[in-house]
């Protein structure tokens, strides 16, 4: 091999690249393959240079191997260029990896390896496949090729949970900025990752936070309503007693047929049902856990709403008057949290007809439809109204025009019915009294979108 490349070419060769140097000219001379390598080379002046080495066996047409062909390229630009580049990427606070057009990991920073748990070494020639979960693999590598067939600098996934596999083989959520970089080389795509586990984690706190302070809410609604409801409760109780005790007379006296007594036992079952109804209502409304979604037909909930409020009704004099839509349609929605937002306007409709007289007391519900299909329930009550310029202020927490108001109530019901994708909105009238608008998006039977 001497003889072949001349004595003494490896003089000026830097010592850190000699040895794979030679590594590469023995493998491909006794090969008689191509080569291609860079490697640092001393100038007369002492200075080194790096150069890109190519080199190309030739043969006789008898196959008699005659030498190579080649060409030795200054890269010494290009190499600084891509150190200023490596150490701006190694000053990266996030994982970066660059990846090139067959999914082999090149290059990738120490917040990289930290983040996946490998070391340097072990990323680099790693495919990019490796690093994430395997129930995801197949459809990374067709979004992989659609990248490269449109490369633009663009996040990953977008709308998407994206996760990361670690070398243990565990799981964690991340964000991907991917950017394509051209080379000589081809294409590279350089992946910007950021472990969003700890915002996930707020988010699930925050989550949780507001699951019990809608939960709360409901809890101070059902706290004001708890007078009338043990009376709307002790009703079907006291019948059942009264019914029962009225049976235990008459067949002690044998003054009872069996159609009476069928009769007396069926009102006995009926008041019972009401009774559990009523309870069983309360438990729901105070119930822990997150939302339930479900297609809700918007009528039922109008129903459970006039049941709970019937005997605060009765006992503040007001009377209720319903003008529902037959056909007001259904939503995709957790029918607790409604049934909470529509019991919070009449709660707040009967506080605001607290001091008028009792003979203009006057609660009206509406539901139907808009012209675009989306369903509205209106709470109209025939107060005061609120002070102008006020129905804004009303949903900001802690704002309320009640001297004992907590202020919540409001901007809880807001935050459901925005969360179910639609709007709530207060307005006076000039006949007086204020009303509440709630408009939620039309369900489809199909439509679990939402959930």
């Amino acid at each position: 091999m001497e003889q072949e490349l001349g004595k003494g070419w490896t003089e000026g060769v830097h010592a850190d690249d000699l040895d794979h140097c030679l590594e590469v000219y023995g493998n491909s001379f006794n090969a008689r393959q191509p080569f291609t390598m860079e490697y640092r080379l001393r100038r007369n002046d002492g200075e080194y240079r790096w150069l890109l080495d190519n080199g190309t066996p030739r043969f006789a047409s008898d196959g008699a191997f005659l030498g190579y062909i080649g060409s030795c390229i200054g890269i010494t630009e290009r190499k600084l260029a891509e150190e200023k580049f490596r150490l701006v990427i190694d000053a990266a606070p996030n994982a970066m990896i660059m990846v090139d057009s067959a999914g082999v990991i090149s290059f990738a920073n120490a917040p990289a390896a930290t983040v996946f748990g490998y070391s340097l070494s072990e990323l680099i020639g790693r495919h990019i496949e490796t690093l994430i979960p395997e129930r995801f693999r197949d459809r990374h590598a067709g979004y992989r090729k659609g990248f490269l067939s449109q490369p633009s600098s663009r996040a990953m996934g977008a709308g998407r949970d994206l996760f990361g596999r670690r070398k243990d083989g565990s799981e964690f959520p991340v964000e991907v900025g991917l950017n394509p970089i051209h080379t000589t080389e081809g294409l590279f795509v350089l992946a910007s990752v950021i472990d969003i586990t700890a915002r996930k984690q707020a988010e699930l706190e925050h989550e949780r936070q507001n699951i019990e302070l809608v939960r709360v809410g409901r809890v101070a609604v059902m706290g004001e309503l708890a007078a009338s409801l043990a009376h709307e409760v002790n009703n079907p109780i006291g019948a059942i007693v009264a019914n029962a005790s009225a049976g235990e007379r008459l067949l002690a006296a044998g003054k009872i047929g069996t159609e009476e007594m069928a009769e007396l036992l069926a009102d006995i079952v009926a008041d019972g049902r009401r009774a559990g109804e009523i309870v069983q209502g309360i438990r729901t409304m105070v119930r822990k856990g997150k939302a339930r979604r479900s297609l809700v037909q918007i009528n039922d909930t109008i129903d459970s709403l006039l049941r709970i409020v019937r005997a605060e009704a009765l006992g503040r004099n007001v009377t209720v008057t319903t003008e529902v839509d037959s056909d007001a349609g259904q939503v995709w929605g957790d029918p607790v949290q409604l049934l909470q937002v529509f019991l919070n306007l009449a709660m707040n409709a009967f506080e605001a007809m607290t001091a008028l007289p009792s003979n203009a007391l006057c609660l009206v519900i509406r539901a139907d439809r808009n012209e675009n299909g989306d369903v509205l329930v209106r709470v109209r009550d025939s107060g005061n109204g609120f002070p102008s310029g006020l129905a804004e202020q009303l949903f900001e927490p802690f704002f309320s025009t009640k001297a004992e108001g907590t202020g919540m109530g409001l901007a809880i019901a807001r935050s459901i019915i925005e969360a179910h994708g639609g709007t709530i909105s207060a307005e006076n009238f000039d006949g007086g009294g204020a009303c509440f608008t709630v408009r939620l998006p039309q369900a489809k039977e199909d439509n679990s979108q939402a959930a």
